[in-house]
């Protein structure tokens, strides 16, 4: 028998090693002398968490030296939830093992901003012609930017640098993202292309 279940904890992503979340009771449900109970996680398979025996029918639930990472594809998939289970074997007193019983450990993966907004090519080239109007988009310039965190910590600022004589002559839209976001180039002073 599980005691204080259902289990669920809100973690953040990359907590340090060795760090407590969750202490685990169980107890042979039977009456007069008990057996022992031996604790095992089952389908934890990213290797985030290890118990560690505290007592009697009695475990810790602890991070390893793998840090929890929310953008993990998995946790992704479950909305920034990860279930695995906790799996208590009674331990006979002719060395055998007796009935088992499994209960769900439910971790909330909290987001940290861990992550930086990348591009999807190192470089863009392109060529245009001089006649471009104000306003037009530069032509054939695909430039989308990801940032894998979520939500707030996903944020970025769009800037265009200075590059060789360039301020003032493009413009970028939008000038703030957030997560995935699709860029576009725009001529600001057309009487600047001047071949």
């Amino acid at each position: 028998m599980f005691y204080g279940e259902p289990y669920t904890v809100s973690l953040q992503e990359n907590m340090e090693p060795n760090i407590m979340v969750l202490a685990v009771n169980v107890s042979d449900g039977d009456f007069g002398d008990p057996n022992e109970i031996i604790m095992t996680l089952e389908k934890e398979k990213f290797g985030y968490f290890k118990l560690l025996k505290s007592g009697k029918g009695q475990a810790q639930l602890v991070t390893t030296d793998k840090k929890i990472d929310r953008e993990n594809q998995e946790i992704l998939d479950n909305g920034g939830y990860y279930t695995f289970y906790v799996k208590a074997t009674e331990a006979l007193k002719n060395h055998t093992l007796g009935d088992s019983t499994l209960s769900a450990i439910t971790i909330m993966v909290q987001d940290i901003d861990d992550n930086v907004a990348e591009f999807n090519k190192p470089t863009f080239n392109l060529t245009i012609p001089e006649n471009l109007e104000k306003g037009t988009a530069l032509p054939k310039l695909s430039i989308i930017v990801n940032d894998k965190d979520m939500s707030v910590n996903s944020r970025y600022n769009l800037t265009l640098s200075n590059v060789k004589n360039s301020d003032g002559v493009f413009e970028i839209f939008p000038q703030f993202g957030e997560g995935r976001t699709q860029v576009i180039v725009k001529v600001k002073d057309s009487s600047r292309l001047d071949y």
